[in-house]
């Protein structure tokens, strides 16, 4: 009978371990999961994780034809198809509705709070579940007048999420660009 009362003994305090866990972490309000299981009368923890309070992200990565890091295509014509790839990552733990879009400039480069005051001269939409990632190759073409033939332009692809709360497209703060030369047509 004395061993079965410090079993018992031990599984009560184990549950009184947990739920002060538990309390702490609600008063401090951090997000924590833990994950433990009981076996012999012993509490065995597999895991504590404290997230931050906001650890929600969006990012764009650029890549090159074959969807993979550098070299770069760096010489185009005009009307060209833009042999690029793009890495997304969606950080949110919900489904995220997110869009590139693509604009060209001489020497200007958007802002982590302004996007590039400039016409958009392509968009790619698409899905993203929570916390994934996705690598997309869009359909843009270097559609640009032929007077920067022989000059250097910079490519701007810039993140945007829609926000269904006010039904608008966004800018994330983040985007990818990269200097090019425009060449002649052979």
């Amino acid at each position: 009978m004395d061993l079965l009362d410090r079993e018992v003994f031990a599984v009560l305090m184990a549950l009184v371990i947990v739920i002060s866990i538990i309390g702490i972490a609600y008063i401090l309000r951090a997000n924590i999961y833990i994950k433990y299981s009981i076996k012999n009368g012993k509490v065995v923890f597999n895991s504590i994780r404290v997230n931050d309070e906001n650890p929600s992200f969006l990012s764009i990565g650029l890549l090159n034809s074959h969807c993979k890091m550098g070299p770069y295509d760096k010489v185009f014509f005009v009307g060209e198809k833009l042999n690029y790839c793009f890495l997304i990552y969606n950080g949110y733990t919900d489904p995220q509705l997110l869009q590139i879009r693509y604009k060209v400039s001489e020497s200007r480069i958007p802002t982590r709070e302004q996007p590039l005051n400039t016409s958009t001269l392509g968009k790619y939409v698409i899905v993203l579940n929570g916390l994934d990632e996705a690598i997309v190759k869009p359909r843009f073409i270097l559609n640009v007048s032929r007077n920067y033939v022989g000059s250097n332009i910079t490519l701007i692809f810039e993140l945007w999420r829609y926000n269904p709360g006010i039904h608008e497209w966004v800018y994330t703060g983040e985007w990818v660009h990269i200097h090019v030369r425009v060449a002649e047509a052979p």
